[in-house]
């Protein structure tokens, strides 16, 4: 899925819109164009299940999670144009993990580094990341996103 950021403005904006563990609106993000190929580039929302930015969403509550003292971990999805109420799902960010719970970094750490799956992702290496957002001065959140580094990310 190729895609890019865009903002339907000319002013500044110092939130993060490069970064794909912090949901945005769908006037920050595009895709070159729909799925079906058809017209131009669109713009396009992108969301990690709830979570607004990944590692400092209480979504899931506290990391570690009480039941089995791992991580949540959710695949971030990419609108086909427009909001994902609007036009449904394109697709999924392929390795791209996001934590719908808070306090990961605190759990993990912060920057980058690796950390071994357990769960569904037993057996695959995470990269971690460490995710901040709104670097305008106001009060900047912190996270942590993950992504598979051992694949397969797709199938054949």
């Amino acid at each position: 899925m190729t895609g890019g950021n865009a903002s339907a403005s000319s002013a500044s904006n110092a939130s993060v819109y490069g970064n794909v563990f912090d949901n945005e609106p769908a006037t920050t993000r595009s895709v070159m164009r729909r799925a079906n190929g058809l017209g131009s580039s669109q713009t396009c929302e992108r969301t990690a299940y709830g979570a607004t930015i990944s590692g400092n969403n209480g979504a899931f509550g506290l990391a570690p999670a009480g039941v089995n003292n791992g991580l949540f971990l959710a695949p971030i999805v990419v609108s086909d144009g427009g909001t994902l109420a609007g036009n449904g799902p394109r697709g999924e960010l392929p390795g791209a993990l996001c934590s719908i719970q808070s306090g990961v970094p605190g759990v993990v750490g912060l920057g980058i580094g690796q950390i071994s799956g357990t769960g569904v992702y037993a057996g695959k290496t995470l990269l971690r990341l460490q995710v901040v957002t709104r670097i305008d001065g106001s009060t900047a959140q912190q996270g942590t996103g993950f992504i598979d580094i051992t694949g397969p990310w797709r199938e054949a």
